[in-house]
């Protein structure tokens, strides 16, 4: 579905035309790299360059990967305690990407109310947003 809306909007602004199956490579190739960039065990590296070695030598995904192993937890999939650098006294311990999801989740609501809103031709005004380091003044409390 997203690579039918990329391709849509490749050719209707920039004139660019390609095929949905070029677009869902590109994703796929896109998603295996994260997969190895952010793998911290080294596995997974280590099983692509065999891999491309077996398949002819053609090295599609090995150069695009850091050899040292990655110690740093960028996304805090171990779900350590942390802070915003704003409100020290508020933590957190959620990773990166449920906080991600549960952005993407309440914004499903969100877009519903803005239609409703716009349909009614009433100014949309959240309420009752869960606020983490914002500054706003429910977030602050």
């Amino acid at each position: 579905m997203i690579a039918r809306l990329y391709a849509q909007l490749l050719e209707e602004v920039y004139g660019i035309r390609c095929s949905v199956k070029e677009l869902e490579g590109c994703f796929s190739q896109t998603w295996t790299l994260l997969q190895l960039v952010l793998d911290r065990s080294g596995c997974l590296v280590r099983l692509t360059e065999a891999g491309e070695a077996l398949l002819g030598g053609k090295k599609i995904f090995s150069p695009h990967i850091r050899r040292r192993q990655v110690m740093e937890d960028i996304l805090n999939l171990d779900c350590d305690s942390w802070y915003h650098l704003n409100t020290p006294e508020k933590t957190d311990n959620r990773s990166f990407p449920k906080i991600f999801y549960a952005a993407a989740y309440r914004a499903v609501d969100m877009l519903e109310r803005i239609y409703f809103c716009s349909q009614d031709g009433v100014p949309y005004e959240p309420h009752g947003l869960l606020s983490f380091d914002n500054g706003s003044p429910a977030s602050m409390m």
